[in-house]
């Protein structure tokens, strides 16, 4: 299996994680005035809406930093491109990228805890409340500074092996399908 499909593949979930993230926005970072429009049009279904994206945000992060191997199976993550160059001998590139990976491993912490104690399995102390600290909270600049490092792995390898970049926060919603347009048909709705 060569570099290339691994990397346009993990590529690919950065890029949907951004989308998914600046979809986030559209709907659920409006003034107070559109949280009460959410809140009027569907405020049950808007909260388990916003609570879904805000795990799968924290499940991508996670597995985007998860170690490339975990018993016999190997994991589609970050660690497979340093595999990749440690197995071709890049030891400048590896120094270049690791350094990053560790910033955004160490970041993305308040991710991993979430997965492992409130998504993946229900950490049983948290469940009952009675642990020494609760889980942190995801706020938009956390997950914001997380993004900014992994666009900065991504595009540090990307820059190595085909001489690009990608701007994945520059993303841009197809006409009439995207969270504004929800916005605006739920204001719309509620004139009528």
């Amino acid at each position: 299996m060569g570099f290339e499909p691994i990397f346009r593949k993990l590529s690919n979930h950065v890029a949907e994680l951004h989308y998914l993230w600046n979809l986030y926005l559209e709907v659920f970072g409006g003034e107070k005035e559109q949280t009460a429009l959410l809140n009027k049009s569907g405020v049950h279904f808007f909260y388990l809406t916003q609570r879904l994206i805000l795990e799968n945000v924290a499940l991508t992060f996670s597995k985007l930093t998860d170690p490339n191997r975990q018993g016999q199976n190997e994991n589609l993550s970050l660690k497979q491109i340093h595999v990749f160059a440690s197995e071709n001998q890049e030891t400048d590139f590896l120094e270049k990228v690791k350094p990053i990976f560790s910033k955004l491993e160490k970041q993305v912490y308040k991710f991993r805890e979430l997965r492992n104690k409130k998504i993946a399995h229900l950490d049983l102390e948290h469940e009952l409340e009675i642990a020494d600290s609760p889980l942190e909270g995801i706020s938009k600049s956390y997950v914001e500074e997380s993004l900014t490092l992994l666009r900065t792995y991504m595009n540090t390898v990307q820059h190595h092996y085909f001489n690009s970049e990608t701007a994945y926060q520059h993303q841009v919603t197809p006409i009439d399908s995207g969270g504004k347009t929800l916005i605006r048909v739920l204001r719309k709705g509620l004139q009528q």
